[in-house]
């Protein structure tokens, strides 16, 4: 007897122990029915069954697909009810929608080491990596009770990703050499996607968390409900109905309105996949999400999921405020805003008062408090210093981490560059893990005498080319890397060097690392090396990989758009990093793939793309879980919990 089939990684991930303490099983349900030798009854949320016996929904059976998706819950059968209480200190419910409540096509086994299937049936890729083909679940239907067919996603690749206004640049993970994939609809519930090339991290990205971002990416589903949308397009509907309408709502321009039209937090008519949808609009304090009727997972015992009722995001000013929620045990299941030692020790001591436990996390990020240099600079001195690795070397070798380890992080992390971890594992490097980390500001005096860098005449601080103050201005957009850029600020005081640090909202801090080279020096964020659910050759590593790519964000952009915008990289390694991306795209060997991700972490550090400081450590990610919640795995992944089926938490009385 078989479950669901499996595809196992191409070297994408490694073995990070997660493996929950009782297994978390999947299955189809004819198959779950053949092994349990009898039919399954279903059932509903009480909420439900008073609308079915009101007139107002169709019975569970006929709002299930033919074949659903059974979840064997971690722990137990679940009950009804409750509200998933959270909280965010920005304006809106995105982690929750994103990392949390978005299903995918297919994703991680809640192990990590394996891809199922989820929204669809099933899923086989060919040999060569060129080719993939997915099989829809028959009778599944968006959650305002109309079907799911192939013409979905045949409405989302024709009038979106193909359309050049709304998707100007395309997925990256949909180009091959700079060729768009074909999409094909074989028939209702079949479709495909082949490449020109092997594209054998395919199914990786596919399966994967934040395969939302980029433009025209329909905000991460890769099929949106054409039975709605199609009122709002030309093709459809007469333009002069649709200018009423924006005329009405506000809207200057066609894309502008339809693209409103398929944001999800902020629309409550738009028709989703979700085990919750939006119940209301963000009122600016808070946001609450209901059960979907239509969800398309049952249990073991035949209950529709999902078991909780609704989730409330309250939104807070800052993370403290976050944290005095979690305290006073008004945080259910959370991670956000609420990880870093300090924290972690204070949580810990007030577990009992705020009856809730701590649950650990892996993640995939390697390095706490890294500094990326502007490296496309509009400052054509800072710019010559920045690409100079002589400077580069000098700041690293000013920093004293391990002081910054014993006061911020109570000596739990190592430091470390940028290294793929964790050691041990075939890409761990510890030579290059470990290089130019050793506090010598001597040494890094001298590398700035070097260069060329006098002092002023009171020796307070080294002087420009230009006979300026060298002064360095660190952007940010998290509070909780403040602290340890005023300690790197003073280490690179006694060099010369003058740092300023600013603050900003996420939103502007990210279109202004983006879009405005002009406007910093540095900035501070971080790095993403894969592992997990993120496929080591999609880390921060590498540009043009369609991720952000802080080195130098102008050079990324220019190799994402061959060319088209951006700025011409200048240090020659970049290409080399490019080539590496593209060849670990479509080897299908995990051998090769190894040998490449080493290769370019190497070239990574030995040039000092950007500053490493520590590593995450061992309690620097982790949930607060309130000690009613159940069906949570006692060890999770950092960001993408949808892995270990969310619908299957529930409060137990």
């Amino acid at each position: 007897m078989r479950k669901l089939i499996i595809i196992l990684l191409i070297g994408a991930i490694s073995v990070w122990g997660i493996v929950p303490a009782l297994a978390q099983e999947l299955y189809e349900l004819k198959e779950y029915e053949q092994l349990i030798g009898e039919k399954l009854e279903f059932h509903e949320a009480p909420e439900l069954r008073a609308k079915v016996a009101a007139g107002e929904l169709p019975s569970v059976e006929k709002r299930l697909p033919e074949d659903p998706l059974v979840v064997k819950p971690l722990e137990e059968i679940g009950q009804y009810g409750g509200t998933w209480r959270r909280v965010a200190r920005a304006s809106h419910a995105w982690v929750l929608w994103y990392y949390i409540i978005h299903e995918n096509e297919i994703h991680y086994s809640a192990d990590l080491t394996h891809i199922v299937p989820s929204l669809v049936k099933d899923f086989k890729a060919s040999e060569d990596s060129k080719s993939f083909i997915f099989y829809l679940r028959k009778g599944l239907k968006w959650s305002d009770g109309n079907p799911v067919t192939a013409d979905d996603y045949v409405f989302w690749w024709d009038h979106i990703i193909l359309d050049d206004d709304l998707s100007p640049t395309k997925p990256k993970y949909f180009l091959m050499a700079g060729e768009l994939a074909e999409f094909k609809k074989i028939d209702d519930y079949t479709i495909e996607w082949s490449f020109s090339q092997p594209n054998s991290m395919f199914l990786d990205i596919l399966a994967g968390p934040r395969r939302y971002s980029g433009t025209g990416s329909g905000k991460g589903y890769w099929c949106l409900p054409e039975h709605h949308l199609r009122q709002f397009h030309p093709e459809y509907t007469p333009m002069d109905t649709i200018e009423k309408q924006m005329k009405e709502e506000g809207f200057d321009t066609w894309i502008d309105f339809f693209s409103s039209k398929m944001e999800t937090l902020e629309n409550l008519e738009l028709p989703h996949l979700n085990a919750w949808g939006n119940l209301d609009y963000n009122t600016g304090a808070m946001q609450r999400f209901v059960r979907n009727p239509y969800y398309w997972k049952v249990d073991t015992k035949g209950n529709q999921l999902p078991y909780i009722d609704k989730i409330q995001v309250t939104f807070v000013a800052d993370a403290e405020a976050v944290m005095l929620k979690a305290v006073a045990g008004d945080i259910d299941f959370q991670y956000r805003d609420l990880t870093s030692s300090e924290k972690y020790t204070t949580l810990m001591k007030n577990r009992e008062k705020g009856d809730y436990r701590v649950v650990l996390a892996k993640t995939n990020e390697s390095n706490k408090y890294p500094i990326f240099f502007n490296l496309s600079s509009t400052d054509p001195v800072l710019r010559k210093l920045f690409l100079d690795i002589k400077f580069r070397m000098a700041l690293s070798l000013a920093i004293d981490r391990q002081e910054i380890n014993n006061t911020l992080e109570k000596g739990l992390c190592e430091v470390r560059q940028m290294a793929f971890l964790p050691p041990g594992e075939a890409a761990y490097d510890e030579r290059t893990a470990t290089l130019y980390t050793e506090y010598t500001p001597e040494k890094a005096n001298e590398l700035l005498d070097e260069i060329g860098l006098g002092w002023d005449k009171n020796h307070e601080y080294r002087l420009r080319s230009d006979g300026e103050e060298l002064k360095l201005t660190n952007v940010l957009c998290h509070t909780g890397f403040a602290v340890a850029m005023e300690m790197i600020k003073n280490d690179w005081k006694k060099i010369g060097v003058k740092m300023v640090i600013k603050t900003l909202e996420r939103s502007v801090w990210q279109q202004l690392i983006l879009n405005q080279p002009d406007k910093y020096d540095l900035t501070t964020w971080w790095f993403s090396v894969g592992g997990l659910a993120y496929p080591p050759i999609n880390s921060q590593v590498w540009p043009g990989g369609g991720g952000n790519w802080f080195v130098a964000p102008q050079w990324d952009l220019w190799l994402e758009t061959e060319g088209k915008a951006g700025e011409k990289p200048e240090l020659p390694v970049v290409d080399r990093l490019q080539e590496i991306y593209v060849e670990g795209i479509q080897t299908t060997s995990a051998e090769r793939r190894s040998e490449l991700v080493k290769e370019g972490y190497r070239i990574f550090n030995e040039n000092l793309l950007a500053i490493g400081i520590l590593d995450r450590g061992i309690a620097s990610i982790y949930y607060v879980v309130k000690n009613s919640l159940r069906n949570v795995p006692e060890t999770l992944a950092c960001d993408d919990t949808t892995f270990f089926q969310p619908s299957s938490f529930f409060f137990k009385e």
